[in-house]
């Protein structure tokens, strides 16, 4: 589906969390055999954050994921998750990293939308 949107000279966003390289490969070899430019962007936060983030939040919008969250061992799983970040990003030399402490929503997508 997104090769058939990127050979019309569509844009495709992928909000994806991948830790692995090879979790990504798909992507990155569909935008080429589009001839489309493959970018990889990364929202951080510190680890701290990150879990204090995930404690605090509620709602609809984000239920279907805290409840695999959750099940998965909550803030511990959320550290995992930052740890595997960690790892990750340094076999990853052309990501765009933005940094989320201390930032606004608006913010944050305002430094995207910069890098983009």
């Amino acid at each position: 589906m997104a090769e058939t949107h990127l050979r019309t000279g569509h844009d495709v966003v992928m909000p994806q969390l991948a830790t692995r390289v090879a979790d990504i490969a798909a992507f990155e070899d569909a935008a080429a055999r589009c001839g489309a430019e493959y970018r990889e962007i990364l929202l951080t936060a510190d680890k701290v954050v990150a879990g204090a983030r995930f404690a605090a939040r509620s709602g609809s919008a984000t239920e279907g994921i805290d409840v695999v969250i959750d099940r998965g061992g909550g803030i511990a799983l959320v550290e995992r998750i930052h740890d595997q970040l960690t790892a990750y990003l340094p076999q990853r030399p052309d990501c765009l990293v933005v940094p989320t402490n201390g930032r606004t929503s608006g913010q944050t997508y305002a430094d995207v939308v910069a890098l983009l």
